[in-house]
């Protein structure tokens, strides 16, 4: 936050001034030191917020505040473990469902838990969602 201040982006101050306030409310609401990948829930909560007002402003016909969002979620992209593209998801999904020998639509939860559970930094949870039920039929 230091060098965006030195910087002048204040853009980049103001989105990191509001995911500091979001892990602080939450480190208070929880009463314990967040981890890391608690901190990554959080980014990851803030991006997808933004991402629905991005949608909703582009259906709105409001480019300049889609701008302003597509900007915050770059800076929070930024902030956020090396993502697996949806390639490298796709192997892990595969792995993990021959790995537990899933067969059925009913085990998706099972394997949405599992890829989660060791990747969930990783990965995105609605590409994970759309593979399992790509490959569970």
């Amino acid at each position: 936050m230091k060098t965006a201040m030195k910087s002048g982006q204040k853009n980049v101050v103001g989105v990191l001034r509001m995911i500091i306030a979001d892990i602080q409310k939450e480190e208070i609401d929880l009463k314990k030191e967040l981890t890391n990948e608690d901190v990554v829930k959080i980014i990851k909560k803030g991006i997808k917020s933004r991402e629905e007002s991005l949608r909703m402003y582009i259906e709105g016909n409001r480019s300049d505040l889609a701008k302003k969002e597509e900007e915050e979620i770059k800076v929070l992209v930024d902030y956020l473990p090396k993502q697996f593209s949806e390639d490298e998801t796709e192997e892990l999904v595969v792995k993990i469902v021959a790995e537990l020998d899933l067969t059925s639509k009913k085990d998706i939860g099972k394997l949405m838990k599992e890829v989660l559970g060791r990747y969930g930094a990783h990965v995105d949870g609605r590409t994970v969602l759309t593979l399992a039920q790509k490959t569970l039929q």
